[in-house]
């Protein structure tokens, strides 16, 4: 009987198999599940003892290892979403016979305790568009640099916004409209966008040119037409982290209302 780490549902064939071992701070499951996106199984790997939660996915030798993950890579992103939550690869390769995560999980100062009793209630994502899968990766990379890059953040959510509207004047129309859609929408942290937006209209900003030249400008460049923002200083990190959690709102609503991602609470499939 495989003990440990390794996935014990007898239907499991013996095969070689991509892994990708994570980091988390969302739900997970407790036990083995498989979930099914763009005609992939995925295997979903409980964190057990000392080894790392993990995603797996059966591979062959027609399709190169980068394939591979670049399909777990998507597949995690649309979990973040659905999760809501923060996932990052923590080291990825491949395994033989069943899929065997890598050990070193408390040594790794993770605290993370899973508090799903069972499975992800999903049979099977959706299919979605390549631009949606587009937004469903940059939104996961900015959650996952919130709290460590607000820079690099801020420039993550704005790449949704431009990738929905890629003309200027459609975007701004956008960021007016989506601000004023803010108070209606669901997410638990829309609370701290509303409370920076009322801080910088009480210092007579205007919102959007707010957001575009002195946040997504001043970090995506470093030359001379635009003050480039500095990660060392004090002020600036201040600035983007106020700037964080509506362009965060603003990168959700644009996903639900204008490309059609279903929201997380609609994501669950029976």
């Amino acid at each position: 009987m495989c003990k440990g780490s390794c996935m014990v549902d007898p239907k499991y064939p013996f095969t070689s198999w991509a892994l990708a071992n994570i980091f988390m701070s969302t739900p997970w499951p407790t036990v083995d599940q498989e979930i099914v996106q763009g005609g992939h199984r995925f295997y979903v790997v409980p964190q057990r003892g000392d080894s790392f939660p993990a995603v797996a996915l059966e591979r062959t030798d027609l399709v190169a290892i980068e394939e591979d993950y670049s399909l777990i890579a998507r597949f995690l992103s649309s979990i973040a979403w659905l999760s809501e939550g923060r996932i990052a690869v923590f080291s990825f390769g491949g395994c033989s016979r069943r899929p065997t995560p890598l050990v070193g999980f408390s040594r790794h100062s993770q605290n993370f305790m899973p508090y799903f009793k069972g499975r992800f209630a999903v049979s099977e994502l959706p299919s979605l568009s390549e631009d949606q899968h587009l937004a469903l990766a940059f939104w996961r990379e900015g959650c996952n640099l919130e709290f460590a890059s607000p820079h690099y953040a801020v420039l993550s959510f704005f790449k949704i916004l431009e990738r929905a509207f890629p003309e200027g004047k459609e975007r701004g129309l956008f960021v007016s409209r989506g601000l004023t859609t803010i108070p209606s929408a669901a997410p638990y942290y829309k609370a701290g966008a509303m409370q920076e937006i009322a801080a910088i209209q009480a210092e007579g900003c205007e919102i959007g040119e707010y957001l575009r030249s002195s946040c997504r400008c001043a970090v995506a460049h470093g030359g001379n037409r635009h003050p480039a923002s500095n990660p060392d200083n004090a002020n600036e990190e201040g600035r983007l982290r106020r700037a964080l959690p509506i362009l965060k709102m603003l990168a959700y609503i644009c996903m639900t209302d204008e490309m059609a991602i279903p929201e997380p609470r609609k994501f669950r499939l029976a």
